[in-house]
């Protein structure tokens, strides 16, 4: 006489809904939806056009930027926050320079990138004493970050 076990897996039970889990998941895709969807309605012909698209894509491109800069300093368990002074003194010195008569392409590249990119190294090696490990650190990212802006 053989036994046999009934198994239940877990794909054939059915759970109940969940909406508090589901809200969580994808509730802000739908609060999104239904702001896009007020707008749209209260201005069909400016709001969703290609060029508002366009326009909104091109001006969080530089908040995009920086956010994925720091989601890496995150990422190690560092937070740094003198990146909005840095980027504040980078396009202070850039508009200096096309205040100045430089060619905007020249003032972008030495005020943007090479103060910015200084800075930033500069900072980072503050920081963590060296500047390429946070292990040898002799100080939280965080408190030398604040206490750099001043």
């Amino acid at each position: 006489m053989g036994f046999t076990t009934r198994v239940k897996s877990e794909a054939s039970e059915k759970k109940p809904f969940n909406f508090a889990l589901f809200w969580d998941k994808y509730g802000t895709f739908f609060i999104l939806a239904i702001i896009v969807a007020i707008f749209g309605s209260l201005s069909p012909e400016y709001f969703l056009t290609t060029n508002n698209i366009t326009q909104i894509f091109v001006q969080s491109s530089v908040t995009v930027l920086i956010g994925m800069g720091e989601f890496f300093a995150i990422l190690v368990a560092g937070i740094d926050l003198s990146v909005g002074a840095i980027l504040a003194l980078s396009g202070m010195v850039t508009a200096k320079l096309m205040l100045a008569g430089v060619d905007p392409f020249l003032a972008a590249m030495i005020g943007g990138v090479l103060v910015g990119g200084a800075l930033g190294r500069s900072t980072a090696a503050w920081s963590t004493g060296r500047g390429y490990t946070r292990s040898s650190s002799p100080l939280a990212p965080t408190r030398f970050s604040v206490g750099s802006r001043w």
